[in-house]
């Protein structure tokens, strides 16, 4: 991808084309670019699809950002990266604003560095999140460091979850 792909209607993506039960689409940032955008008011389906290398620097969700209603089945996330700065809260593959169900899919190899917040590898929900038999396999998460108090009181940091991050309801 050269940019996020913004999905703004409902809308189904299965990527198993020839109906083997194997995602046969790949959607890639390249390791530049986040992958997808789930607007808010929109339902929309990910189905048998690998999504990998999408790169978030000071933006959350570096794979997938849904702020509607999605729902993720049979895929591998893999591979994501997200990074924030001392002044972003959040470093995360998924970040989860709406509701989102997430169904016998594989999460590996992604990565979550917050400078000055929080980081989950995989999912930071402060949505409503349904999980049915997913494995998390490898990643890493560092949560911030906290500020030293030049232009404020300082911080204590921020959280690291290689799995769940849950500010809101599962």
């Amino acid at each position: 991808l050269q940019t996020e792909l913004l999905l703004v209607s409902d809308v189904t993506i299965n990527g198993d084309t020839n109906r083997d039960g194997d995602a046969d689409i790949t959607i890639s940032g390249g390791g530049d670019t986040k992958l997808v955008l789930v607007a808010s008011d929109v339902t929309a389906a990910l189905t048998s699809l690998v999504l990998t290398n999408g790169f978030s620097n000071n933006d959350l969700g570096s794979a997938i950002t849904n702020q509607g209603t999605l729902t993720v089945s049979y895929c591998t996330v893999s591979g994501n990266k997200a990074t924030t700065g001392a002044i972003y809260d959040f470093a995360d593959t998924i970040i989860n604003s709406g509701n989102l169900t997430i169904i016998q899919s594989v999460f590996s190899g992604n990565s979550a560095i917050a400078f000055g917040g929080s980081a989950a590898a995989t999912v930071l929900n402060i949505g409503t999140l349904t999980l049915d038999q997913v494995a998390i396999i490898g990643g890493t998460a560092t949560g911030g460091y906290g500020s030293p108090g030049v232009l404020s009181n300082g911080g204590a940091g921020g959280d690291a979850a290689l799995g769940i991050l849950n500010l809101g309801t599962i």
